[in-house]
C-alpha cells in the first residue's frame, strides 16, 4: 500500500470512527425510568444533578416535587396513581445561600491540549511546502483553526468533516507523488 493511501486509510478512519462513536456513544437521556432515580437515589444516598425523563433533563428538585405530589395522592388512597404528571419549575430554597456566576467568570477559557496539539499540525501542515490543491490547503487551514477553537465554541464537526474528505482525497489519488513542491 502505498504512502498517501494509508495517510488516507487513517484519516477517513479517524472521521468515520468519530461520527459512528457519538452515534453509538451511551449518552444521558432517553433509556432512563423513574425506578432508575430510586435505584440511584438508594445506591449513593443522594439525588442525581440531573433526573431524564424520557429524553427530557429534569432538575431534581422539580422531580422531587412532582414525586411528592403522586405521593401524596397514592397515600391518600382515594385516587388512582395519576398517568401523567406535571413537571412544574421549582426553586431551591438552599439555591439563595449559592452566589450566582460572574460574567467576568467566563472572560477566559479552558482550553485542551489535544485541540491545541492537533490545530498547529494541521496549520504547521498547511503553511509548508507540500503539493496539495489549493482547495484542500484552504479546508486544512478552516480544519486547523476549527481544531484549536474546538474547546471555546465546539467547531469540532469541521474537523471529523476535514478527515473524511481528505481521506477520500487520498485514497482516490493513491498516493501518487506531486508533480512540484508548492510554496507558502
Amino acid at each position: 500500500m502505498k504512502r498517501g493511501s494509508l495517510a488516507g486509510l487513517g484519516a477517513l478512519a479517524f472521521g468515520v470512527l468519530t461520527i459512528l462513536g457519538l452515534i453509538v456513544e451511551s449518552a444521558p437521556g432517553g433509556t432512563y425510568k423513574a425506578s432508575d432515580v430510586a435505584d440511584y437515589v438508594r445506591k449513593q444516598g443522594r439525588v442525581p444533578g440531573t433526573v431524564w425523563l424520557g429524553s427530557k433533563p429534569v432538575p431534581p428538585e422539580a422531580y422531587l416535587r412532582a414525586l411528592a405530589g403522586v405521593t401524596r395522592v397514592l397515600t391518600d388512597g382515594k385516587q388512582q396513581p395519576p398517568g401523567e404528571v406535571e413537571i412544574k419549575p421549582t426553586p431551591l430554597a438552599a439555591a439563595k445561600y449559592v452566589a450566582d456566576d460572574d460574567p467576568k467568570l467566563w472572560g477566559w477559557v479552558i482550553v485542551t491540549g489535544g485541540c491545541i496539539l492537533l490545530g498547529s499540525g494541521v496549520l504547521t501542515f498547511v503553511t509548508s511546502a507540500v503539493a496539495i490543491p489549493a482547495w484542500l490547503r484552504w479546508a486544512t487551514a478552516i480544519a486547523g483553526v476549527a481544531a484549536i477553537a474546538a474547546a471555546a465554541w465546539c467547531p469540532l464537526a469541521l474537523v471529523i468533516l476535514w478527515a473524511v474528505a481528505v481521506g477520500v482525497w487520498l485514497l482516490v489519488r493513491g498516493g501518487a507523488p506531486a508533480t512540484a513542491p508548492v510554496t507558502a
